[in-house]
């Protein structure tokens, strides 16, 4: 069973990492990435994207809204596995990241 949230759903943070997500895609077809990269990217945007519609369906404190707070928290880790320690735009989504992770 899901925990309550008392705290509102984190449309604009969520939102927020879908355009870092575009870019990073975009980032990555121009230096020519893998399959495999593009995939994962797009898979994460795709999460990102279903629990903002997830979220704007549904009510405050409801078993849908708390599923949208699960799956767009899994996709936040997802996030930060697509980016590496090396990459200049770490600190940026990283702290997309937390806007949106439970504090």
């Amino acid at each position: 069973m899901q925990s309550r949230r008392p705290d509102p759903f984190p449309f604009r943070a969520v939102r927020d990492l879908i355009g870092l997500l575009r870019a990073m895609h975009l980032a990555a077809r121009e230096r020519r990435a893998g399959a495999r990269v593009l995939a994962h990217i797009e898979r994460v945007g795709r999460e990102l994207c279903d629990a903002y519609d997830l979220a704007i369906t549904t009510e405050p404190d409801t078993v849908g809204r708390r599923a949208a707070w699960t799956h767009a928290e899994k996709a936040t880790r997802a996030v930060g596995d697509l980016v590496s320690v090396t990459d200049e735009a770490r600190p940026i989504v990283l702290a997309a990241c937390k806007r949106v992770r439970r504090k």
